[in-house]
Formats: structure tokens, sequence, C-alpha cells
């Protein structure tokens, strides 16, 4: 479990923005994951967005859950591969 904590650090040290995913069929465990991975990264500095195309019943008001965006679109994607153009 550490050895995957600290390569998930390592992975998101470098980035500057982040998007956090949650499937439409989420339960409210995992929506309230999501928020707290999302506020987490927000207080380290990243640029972060949480995205869910459905948010189940909630029984209880979470923290930055009116942020959710129920949209993953319509901006810019860039990917980018570490390669040298002469091969």
């Amino acid at each position: 479990m550490h050895e995957e904590l600290a390569r998930l650090s390592e992975l998101i040290q470098p980035a500057r923005s982040i998007a956090v995913l949650v499937s439409e069929i989420a339960t409210v465990d995992q929506v309230a994951a999501a928020l707290a991975l999302t506020q987490s990264l927000k207080l380290v500095g990243k640029d972060v967005s949480l995205y869910a195309p459905k948010l189940p019943q909630l029984p209880i008001a979470l923290a930055g859950l009116t942020e959710v965006k129920t949209e993953f679109g319509k901006q810019n994607l860039i990917i980018s591969f570490d390669y040298q153009e002469s091969s």
C-alpha cells in the first residue's frame, strides 16, 4: 500500500491540473472520497476539477458538492509524449 501511495504522489506532483472522474453509478462513499481527494489536491495547490455525469441521492450535504461538473468536454486536451523527432 505504501508503494502505491508513493507512486501516486510521484505522478501527481508534476501535474498542474487534474481531473477527477466519478462513474455515473457511483455510490455515496465513492462521491465523498472523490470530493475529499479533490479538496486535498486543491490544498496542495493543484487546479482540480471533479466530473460526475450523475450523482446518487446524497443523505447529507458534502463540502464541494456545488463544484461538481456533469460534462467532461468542450475544453482543450493536451497530450504529450516523450520522443525524439528523428526516430
